[in-house]
């Protein structure tokens, strides 16, 4: 098959890639992708069918390289650096690839291949941007073009298509994003106006207080998706116990939900199931914000009852390990 004609077989779609080594960058990313949600729709395509238009993950899950070739679509990197100007743990393999010396120069990509770059940084630090700016220029080198995203302030020193966030800025990213992304948006939104129509949610051209809204705010996709879990009172399958109350056990619980995952429409996915999961109870859900706020902001408190006699019996020492770090420390453990 000819480049062309896999160019013309692919569907259309917004692809957003992150390099995140703290989460700032996937945080955007993904938020990024809720506002396409809200704004866009494929034409003739339903318009609850997210995935369909928007397609969004860590630069190393999108593999192999040669594919992004064929996307029809803008391609969207959001990208941090780590260490001495190294790409995050999450974009490191993705940067080995792009990043070969033997890739053809000015013909790895086709001129249609249209992107822009956002990258979060802090100019304090010596490399900063380094990723971001070093992958807009191998995207131009290797002749994929970038998207004409207009400038803040008329500022003909900055590469069109590339933004660059400044944490140590008087008003920190926003200072960049607050004229970025809604450029971005208007950009897409008559450069491929072909595949997409607006989903009437805001008049374009938008505003960053437009996105801002709190009413647009309130209107996003949640990025969490929580399923209750089913009683068993009496049966064969109810070998797990949490405060008195039975559920299903672990390899039926396990099953459901990975069944559940697998028909859901929502945008982010979330790992698979382990194996060898916990049940939880909602001890408490208390609502934070006012009753008139807009947003619905809740303290849910989680218990866990088991033993460790339980735990003995049903998960090795490493895994114990890890759950009571975890407890102690949650955001020091990983898994």
């Amino acid at each position: 098959m000819s480049l062309y004609s896999l160019f013309m077989s692919r569907a259309f779609r917004i692809l957003i890639l992150y390099g995140s080594q703290t989460g700032n960058a996937r945080t955007i990313a993904e938020r990024l992708a809720l506002h396409a949600c809200r704004l866009f729709r494929l034409r003739n395509y339903p318009a609850d069918c997210p995935a369909s238009l928007i397609h969004v993950s860590s630069a190393d899950e999108y593999q192999p390289l040669h594919e992004l070739a064929s996307e029809p679509g803008p391609v969207i990197f959001i990208c941090s650096t780590t260490g001495c100007g190294d790409p995050p743990d999450n974009m490191a393999a993705f940067w080995r690839k792009i990043m070969n010396v033997r890739l053809p120069e000015g013909c790895t990509f086709p001129i249609s291949l249209r992107f822009v770059v956002l990258g979060i940084g802090d100019s304090s630090y010596k490399h900063y941007n380094h990723v971001a700016k070093k992958l807009y220029r191998r995207l131009v080198h290797l002749g994929a073009s970038p998207l004409p995203v207009s400038l803040a302030l008329a500022d003909k020193t900055q590469d069109i298509g590339l933004g660059l966030a400044d944490d140590s800025a008087p008003e920190g990213i926003i200072a960049c994003m607050q004229w970025f992304i809604p450029s971005l948006w208007n950009t897409i939104h008559s450069h491929y106006s072909t595949s997409i129509q607006t989903l009437g949610t805001l008049s374009f051209p938008i505003t960053w207080d437009d996105l801002e809204n709190p009413e647009f705010v309130a209107s996003l996709q949640s990025r969490f998706v929580v399923r209750c879990l089913k009683k068993h009172d009496t049966g064969p399958n109810t070998v797990n116990s949490v405060n008195g109350t039975q559920f299903e056990n672990d390899k039926y619980l396990t099953e459901r939900i990975e069944a559940l995952l697998q028909h859901d429409n929502s945008l982010f996915k979330g790992a698979p199931m382990p194996s060898r999961a916990l049940s939880f109870v909602v001890v408490s859900n208390e609502r934070l914000t006012p009753e008139d706020y807009f947003q619905d902001t809740r303290l849910i408190k989680l218990e866990l009852e088991v033993s460790t006699a339980s735990l003995l019996h049903n998960h090795d020492v490493t895994c114990i390990s890890a759950s009571l770090a975890y407890f102690e420390d949650p955001f020091r453990c990983t898994f």
